[in-house]
């Protein structure tokens, strides 16, 4: 295999890991730091930063001894907290005006701070106050936390991971719960705890915390979850929900991480039920030692809870939304909460992966999807009104089926005083896209008697509007005598019209350039206009935000933007009247100014060639015939195992997920010892 295609499989696997806020390039730090250390120590040298990097343990030791320093409980004023992601920010359960902050991370380029500091924002006066006493948890991210009102008020915390200043990295299942009337936390050790992990999520009902999801990662694997726990806080025991043996992929949703997840309290319907909403996510499949493919999810999914203790219909899984149902991109990073029967979203980063690159493109816009008419879209506030906005979506009024092909007819878009530049028919499953001027636009190149849907939207000088409601399903024919077969099977008597098709199809086209033109000056304006305004009081785009919901209220803290390798993580605080509406309120405004990046503003293409020569390396150790699970002629068992530890010990871990790393790497050695005495050697 050629070091160019090489790079293209790699550029693919490190593209999907990044769409994880960022997650993606930690790691590949991270593999370059151990590589580093592990050559080091096999030539008898080490420096600090290899023990920095391997020596976790004596890090974390460091910060507990700092914390037992605190003898008491205390809460001071402090100022807004440093840049942050992957915090948690949850409501207080019985005073909505305070939200609490744990937690998350920042990296500068060079360094990685995790933080553990437990803070205060009080609605009322826009304050903050930092609470610090004994026993509080060790600094970690990416973890989850949620209120709930029993025993005077907690916040249960469970999970996440630590970073150390190298990219050093730890997960944990600790389970931890403030108590809020002292402000006093507790570490609840129980037994049957889901196995240590990040990225997962967790809701609360009824007392009781449901964890789905998540990810564990090390320098030989990376595993994603599935699986679903319960614990009760009243009994203080963790239960786990098996998926049932023959659980398909439309009963039981696919392993994942970085994905919404809330409660949905449906008080419509008779009586009043409690359901958990599960929303997108990510996961890596591994195809191969060079290829790692990711998976973006967009399906929705309802988990019902328990309304008592003797609820036996609980726990159970709908795909309420297939792909594309709720949000039509691919985005992850988001923030979503629930607000009157309606999932209300917030930012997020969409990654497309080119040959070369990988394009990203963050959001600062709000969608909903209304659980019960089942509708989705942009939400416009009103202080948007008066900024140029994307025209609304044009009507599907019919679709004429041909010979491989169709032809899409539509209604006039209205431009929202703006003219119109193109149109854009959407092609679904295929996710072929054609432009056109105005109706009709043809569509070539489809498969007869294949089903398609097709979708339509216009775009004039403020964007791209949104798509149009969905075209019947309609299929090619095979028929070859149709007003849109190809020529050479049309009849002679046809072919006047197809020179006046032709020629109208020209017109079209110059028609489409005349109003180009004519739009030229409205659009530099509209670009000018919401350059200077749209952002001006409102959250810039972004990923990674911390959101939470309070009454009526919407908050958003922090979160991150990158600009090819250089990341911005943000402070900024902003809060929205979901029944109103009408704009953004600035609580603390938004300031990158400070913040100084010793990383490459550039991509590290030296690193990249670094890789492709260490995966160079590993490809000779392994042989032009060395398929990792197959003895080569000669080979002994322990150069057999040897060889593909690494992947046996990945084989492990999926077939026992809660089991240890030793233990593991025991089956992985059992494994491949089973596959080398079936082997001829």
């Amino acid at each position: 295999m050629g070091k160019g295609k090489k790079k293209d499989k790699k550029k693919k696997g490190l593209g999907m890991e990044k769409t994880m806020a960022k997650l993606a390039k930690k790691e590949q730090r991270r593999g370059k730091q151990a590589k580093a250390a592990k050559g080091k120590k096999k030539g008898g040298k080490a420096d600090a930063q290899d023990d920095e990097f391997d020596d976790i343990d004596a890090i974390l030791a460091g910060i507990a001894a700092e914390k037992k320093k605190a003898t008491e409980i205390r809460i001071e004023a402090c100022p807004a907290p440093s840049p942050r992601i992957h915090a948690s920010f949850v409501v207080h359960p019985l005073n909505p005006e305070k939200m609490i902050l744990f937690g998350g991370e920042f990296y500068d380029g060079k360094t990685d701070r995790t933080y553990g500091d437990h803070l205060i924002f009080n609605s009322k006066n826009n304050k903050w106050s930092k609470v610090t006493g004994p026993g509080a948890p060790l600094p970690r991210l990416a973890h989850q936390a949620v209120g709930i009102p029993a025993r005077d008020g907690e916040v249960w915390m469970f999970a996440g991971h630590f970073n150390s200043p190298k990219q050093g990295f730890r997960h944990q299942n600790e389970l931890w719960v403030l108590h809020l009337k002292e402000n006093r936390w507790e570490r609840v050790d129980a037994k049957g705890a889901p196995s240590p992990r990040s990225g997962h999520r967790m809701v609360a009902h009824r007392n009781k915390l449901v964890v789905f999801g998540g990810y564990y990662d090390s320098p030989k694997m990376c595993l994603y979850y599935s699986d679903l726990f319960i614990f009760d806080t009243d009994k203080r025991t963790w239960t786990e929900i098996k998926r049932p043996g023959k659980a398909g992929p439309t009963t039981w949703p696919s392993e994942r991480s970085g994905f919404n997840m809330s409660i949905w309290e449906k008080t419509t319907v008779d009586p009043p039920t409690t359901c958990a909403l599960v929303y997108g996510g990510m996961r890596v499949e591994n195809k191969g030692k060079f290829t790692d493919v990711g998976v973006t999810e967009q399906d929705l999914w309802t988990l019902t809870l328990p309304a008592s203790d003797d609820d036996t219909n609980a726990f159970n899984w709908k795909r309420l939304e297939a792909p594309g149902a709720v949000i039509p991109s691919k985005r992850l990073g988001m923030g979503m909460v629930v607000h009157n029967d309606q999932m209300i979203f917030f930012g997020g980063v969409e990654d497309k992966e080119t040959r070369w690159d990988l394009k990203s493109k963050h959001f600062a816009e709000l969608r909903y999807y209304n659980l019960i008419s089942r509708k989705a879209g942009r939400i416009q506030l009103k202080s948007d009104i008066d900024l140029p906005q994307p025209p609304q979506p044009p009507s599907i009024t019919k679709v004429v089926v041909g010979y491989e092909r169709v032809e899409v007819h539509f209604t006039e878009a209205d431009g929202r005083g703006l003219p119109i530049l193109s149109y854009t028919v959407s092609v679904r499953p295929t996710g072929e896209k054609v432009h056109g001027p105005r109706s009709p636009i043809l569509v070539n190149g489809l498969q007869n008697g294949q089903k398609y849907t097709f979708f339509v939207s216009a775009t004039n000088g403020a964007g791209k509007g949104e798509p149009s409601q969905p075209s019947e399903q309609v299929a090619p024919t095979a028929l070859r005598d149709t007003s849109l077969a190809p020529l050479k099977y049309r009849n002679k008597k046809d072919t006047k019209g197809d020179n006046k098709k032709e020629l109208e199809e020209q017109d079209m086209e110059d028609d489409g350039a005349k109003s180009e033109a004519d739009g030229a000056a409205a659009v530099a304006e509209v670009k000018d206009k919401i350059k200077a305004n749209k952002y001006a009081d409102a959250p810039t785009p972004r990923q990674a935000s911390m959101v939470c919901h309070s009454g009526n209220s919407l908050f958003v803290f922090g979160g991150a933007f990158e600009a090819k390798a250089r990341e911005y993580m943000f402070n900024d605080l902003y809060s929205l009247d979901l029944n109103k509406r009408d704009k953004w309120k600035v609580i603390q405004k938004i300031n990158t100014d400070d913040q100084v990046w010793y990383g490459s503003d550039e991509d590290d293409d030296e690193d990249e060639d670094e890789d492709d020569d260490n995966d160079e390396n590993e490809d000779d150790e392994d042989g032009e015939d060395g398929a990792w699970d197959i003895p080569k002629q000669g080979e002994n068992m322990k150069d057999f195992f040897t060889r593909g530890k690494d992947q046996w010990t990945k084989v492990a871990a999926q077939q026992n997920p809660t089991a240890s790393e030793k233990e593991w790497r025991k089956l992985a050695f059992e494994l491949a010892k089973a596959a080398y005495e079936k082997s001829d050697n």
